[in-house]
């Protein structure tokens, strides 16, 4: 009798590890996630920090971003389906918006000359699969909730690399790295595991770093 009660409890102990095993943290662990570029699922969190730099002063915040809303929209003759990023500020209040879909050869963004859901616009923002050194324009749709309004911006993304090593939480995660130019000398980088998503973006102004978000936790929904 007393040996059974020290199997059940060895395998109960055992059991304890392996369920906190699984619940620890850890933004880069591949478990959970897709093939696709962005893992898209209603409900997915990533949680960012957050970095200006200023005047020699640096500010540091927490910025979320969540999967909130799946919409579809008829572009043409075809149908699409779309979901809501929601970008959150560290009180949870939403500053900002994009939409989304994953497809064949990529990352799509909808966008509108008005107010959401009323998206006319579809194209290709982030190629994946992408080979190294190509290019292309596109316009990148963000719809900003402090203003009220659509930003779209066109800029002209091109790879710099497919095995980008970036450091993050004691580990080197290779990444997509993407590059693209805006107005006033301004370069921004942005990194990319395909599957987990944004790890890191950075802008620079005349080659100072401005700017920097880099992840620090994500919640994602098992399928």
């Amino acid at each position: 009798m007393r040996k059974i009660f020290l199997i059940s409890f060895v395998i109960f102990l055992i059991s304890l590890f392996l369920i906190s095993c699984e619940n620890t943290s850890n933004p880069t662990n591949p478990k959970n996630e897709s093939n696709d570029l962005l893992y898209l699922r209603f409900g997915n969190v990533w949680v960012y920090s957050d970095s200006l730099f200023e005047n020699g002063k640096i500010t540091t915040s927490e910025i979320s971003y969540k999967l909130t809303k799946i919409n579809s929209v008829m572009i043409g003759t075809k149908e699409y389906k779309y979901f809501t990023l929601s970008i959150l500020d560290n009180q949870k209040n939403q500053i900002g918006r994009m939409f989304l879909s994953n497809e064949l050869d990529g990352l799509y963004n909808y966008g509108s000359k008005d107010e959401p859901p009323n998206n006319s616009f579809r194209n290709i923002l982030y190629k994946y699969p992408v080979d190294v050194n190509s290019s292309w324009k596109t316009t990148r749709h963000y719809f900003n909730d402090v203003i009220y309004n659509f930003i779209n911006d066109t800029i002209t993304i091109k790879c710099v690399s497919v095995k980008e090593p970036y450091y993050i939480l004691k580990d080197t995660i290779n990444c997509i790295k993407y590059q693209y130019n805006m107005k006033d000398e301004v370069r921004v980088e942005e990194y990319w595991k395909p599957g987990n998503g944004l790890i890191a973006y950075i802008k620079y102004q005349k080659d100072y770093v401005v700017h920097k978000r880099v992840l620090k936790d994500k919640y994602l929904i098992k399928d």
